[in-house]
């Protein structure tokens, strides 16, 4: 949506929440691809939405969580605490 489409159904009453994905780009041993958790949580969030449609709108996910114990291990990205 562009910001005034968005706006325009904030306004209207359209939306009643908002999902925001959230998940560690981390490693999962040999097995799971790197992007597990937030491929798992967008796909959460989507499902939701389709349930609730039209009061519920996605944002973009959040491609990162504290993950500091696992970046020994290459590919792996982390925030700090706070």
């Amino acid at each position: 949506m562009t910001r005034r489409e968005f706006r325009g159904a904030l306004e209207a009453g359209h939306f009643e929440a908002c999902v925001i994905p959230t998940g560690a780009i981390e490693q999962h041993l040999e097995h799971w691809a790197m992007e597990h958790d937030i491929r798992s949580s967008e796909w959460v969030a989507e499902e939701a939405a389709r349930r609730l449609y039209p009061r519920v709108v996605v944002t973009l996910p959040i491609r990162v969580g504290i993950s500091e114990h696992h970046m020994l291990h290459k590919g792996s990205l982390t925030a700090k605490p706070g």
